[in-house]
């Protein structure tokens, strides 16, 4: 696998984690060139899989086009299969969109999390309440810091931060209230599930880019 990068133009970035591989080429639509180089470069990791006794499954491979407007979509083909394109596919843990927002990825960081703190809530309702604030930091709160470095909204999407304060109040009721009583408060400042970390720098669409995805 640890040739499998120098198999591709120098232009073209090839990403490995496990059992994934990304592929991405900045493509100008002006240029048939960038195209073609990108094509030629999926065949070119076609054939190394064959000569490795291996072969990609273009059912599980998608292409996602980056821009900045809207242009025609150029279709490229793995293995002898046209590759579907996608608005939105899954990395490590990530939901990355074609206009690089992030409503999605934080529609289902708290959708998880509401889930697992329900599930906390239900099993350990009549233990002490230290035993659910454990619960929640090693388990609802690790989740929805995971990647939260990129995908942490700014100021201007205030929605996703209010999908986000949504988790920490039913936190706060959930890890305050025993069975049966409901109580309502704003939460404390430590059940920012977001809460002392880095916002890292927030990633800008590269005109004309192009990813190839490998689940």
């Amino acid at each position: 696998m640890h040739d499998m990068p120098n198999q591709v133009s120098p232009r073209t970035k090839v990403r490995l984690f496990t059992d994934d591989c990304m592929v991405c080429c900045e493509v100008k639509s002006h240029q048939l060139q960038d195209q073609v180089t990108l094509q030629r470069d999926l065949h070119a990791l076609q054939l190394w899989a064959e000569r490795w006794g291996m072969r990609f499954n273009p059912q599980k491979c998608d292409i996602m086009h980056i821009a900045h407007q809207a242009h025609r979509v150029q279709m490229y083909e793995l293995c002898g299969v046209t590759l579907d394109s996608v608005t939105q596919a899954k990395y490590l843990g990530a939901i990355i969109s074609a206009d690089l927002q992030w409503h999605s990825q934080v529609c289902a960081v708290a959708k998880k999390a509401n889930t697992t703190l329900y599930f906390i809530y239900r099993t350990l309702k009549y233990c002490p309440r230290s035993s659910r604030a454990t619960a929640y930091t090693s388990v609802v709160r690790s989740g929805m810091e995971h990647c939260a470095g990129i995908w942490d909204p700014p100021p201007p999407k205030q929605q996703d931060k209010n999908t986000l304060e949504k988790v920490n109040r039913r936190t706060l009721v959930c890890s305050t209230t025993r069975p049966g009583t409901i109580t309502a408060s704003a939460p404390p400042p430590c059940c920012n599930p977001l809460a002392g970390i880095t916002r890292g720098k927030a990633l800008q669409p590269t005109h004309g880019a192009h990813v190839q995805h490998h689940t």
